[in-house]
């Protein structure tokens, strides 16, 4: 029997298992079957202005005081 391979995890995670009946433990803020699911990135998704929480393509943005919007991308303050 086969040990699977990492790469199955998309080298984020350990792959458990065979080749043909595993499971992946992901990298913290990687999520998936295979870990395919990237974190989400503050500075990028939230302009810098709120914490990211969830993944590069369903996430939120928990904005700083002062700011608003989906991305943080509204200043209360002007």
């Amino acid at each position: 029997m086969k040990i699977c391979d990492d790469e199955i995890c998309n080298n984020r995670g350990t792959c458990i298992g065979s080749k043909d009946t595993n499971f992946c433990i992901c990298k913290l803020g990687y999520t998936g079957m295979h870990c395919e699911n990237t974190p989400c990135d503050s500075t990028r998704d939230c302009n810098g202005k709120g914490l990211c929480i969830g993944t590069s393509s369903s996430h939120t943005c928990m904005c700083q005081l002062g700011f608003t919007g989906e991305k943080c991308e509204n200043d209360m303050r002007k």
